[in-house]
């Protein structure tokens, strides 16, 4: 979905969901999350064209522990233990989105669905969990 940016209460719950945004708003989201108390995951996706290389690169800004696997169902129970990070709250910012839409963009829809799985998750406890997608205006299909 994409809503003005300035629309966004990056605390309020009943907002939080998987949105596709301009490359442009990246930094202002991780600007506003971090005044808003939410922890940042800056995922850069430059380059990563397949499921393999998502998963290392979410992996690696979550700060999840590389030998727990790399697999759909393990990404999914890993967004709904996010408790020891800092933070009132999880933004996920998905850099340079483009290039694995144009690549694997089924694999890409597989992690979009987990992430708004989990946002639902979270919402349901009433703590923030947001998703932003960077993605060109001309390339948006997914949201």
């Amino acid at each position: 979905m994409n809503i003005p940016l300035e629309d966004f209460d990056l605390r309020d719950t009943t907002q939080s969901g998987t949105y596709v945004v301009d490359p442009t708003d990246m930094d202002r989201l991780a600007a506003d999350g971090a005044a808003a108390r939410l922890h940042i995951a800056r995922v850069d996706l430059a380059q990563c064209r397949d499921k393999a290389c998502l998963l290392k690169r979410l992996s690696g800004a979550l700060g999840f522990d590389p030998a727990s696997g790399s697999n759909w169902d393990n990404l999914q129970s890993q967004l709904h233990d996010l408790g020891w990070l800092d933070g009132d709250g999880y933004v996920v910012l998905l850099d340079h989105s483009d290039e694995i839409q144009g690549a694997a963009e089924d694999d890409l829809d597989d992690a979009l669905d987990i992430f708004d799985e989990a946002g639902e998750f979270w919402r349901s406890r009433k703590v923030p969990f947001w998703t932003f997608m960077a993605m060109s205006t001309s390339r948006v299909s997914v949201a």
